[in-house]
């Protein structure tokens, strides 16, 4: 289960194993401790959480906490590959905690940037009905041709850069991108309806 389409997945394919190369000693001494690979996706929901939770004159732990959330995601779909543990269920937990950071960043940002709440929302949304959409066209294997772009690594990017320069980027990064992202889901929901009525 993912949410690439053909055109997509060879990328992916090659960032994967690539990622999974980089953090083979981390998943290796993670397998040794006992961690399972579900254990890893939960653990890194709750560094987010906690990333979220810190006031914002703590913002540098907040970056290390977030950034350690980051890492998590990488590590759980590692762990179930080494282990040979890869499951449907495994794939749609390690997709919950892969997209949980772009709905409570923007939550976050809203406290510590005093961002916009309706940008926030309207980002966090469109992202998620997004990817829903897409995962759906992946899982029943509606062809969508265009590449689109996850742009979640982006704004933890620029979630840190508002803090270090003391300024709201984050407003800008998701009005620009919950534009996109609603053209993309308009995209995506009608290649979905054009395929079934196609099919009458």
């Amino acid at each position: 289960m993912d949410y690439f389409n053909e055109t997509e997945r060879a990328g992916q394919l090659r960032f994967r194993d690539k990622r999974d190369k980089m953090f083979k000693p981390l998943v290796d001494r993670a397998i040794r401790w006992g961690v399972t690979p579900n254990q890893m996706s939960a653990i890194g929901i709750v560094l987010l959480l906690a990333g979220a939770a810190c006031p914002r004159e703590y913002y540098p732990l907040m970056m290390i906490v977030v950034s350690l959330y980051v890492v998590t995601d990488g590590l759980d779909g590692c762990m179930a590959r080494v282990l040979n543990k890869t499951s449907e269920g495994g794939s749609l937990v390690d997709i919950v905690a892969d997209q949980a950071g772009p709905v409570i960043i923007p939550a976050a940002a809203t406290i510590h940037l005093q961002s916009v709440p309706s940008l926030a929302v309207l980002f966090a949304s469109s992202y998620l009905i997004f990817i829903g959409l897409f995962l759906y066209a992946a899982e029943t294997h509606i062809p969508l041709k265009r590449t689109f772009y996850r742009v979640k690594y982006l704004l933890y990017i620029f979630y840190a850069l508002s803090f270090i320069i003391n300024y709201d980027l984050l407003s800008w990064f998701m009005g620009l991108f919950s534009i996109y992202y609603v053209v993309s889901l308009i995209v995506v929901l009608k290649t979905i309806y054009d395929f079934y009525s196609d099919e009458r």
